[in-house]
């Protein structure tokens, strides 16, 4: 996923950055879920969780981790 701030790309985004309407890290989407070309800083669903309890609990969020881990067991 494409990420623009200020104009410029984002080419090393930190780890903590995620999308919050899939509730995956950047790095891991290849998509918008929100059907956007690319992602601006400025969306309201971007953010950068620097608490990693906060991090963890964004991502446990995953629909799609969640359907993998349900289809394992």
């Amino acid at each position: 996923m494409l990420v623009i701030s200020n104009g410029i790309e984002c080419y090393c985004l930190p780890d903590c950055a995620v999308c919050q309407s899939c509730h995956k890290r950047m790095k891991d989407i290849q998509e918008c879920p929100e059907h956007n070309d690319t992602c601006d800083a400025d969306c309201e669903y971007y953010a950068e969780l620097w608490d990693e309890k906060d991090l963890k609990e964004e991502l446990a969020k995953d629909e799609d981790k969640l359907l993998l881990d349900e289809a394992e067991q």
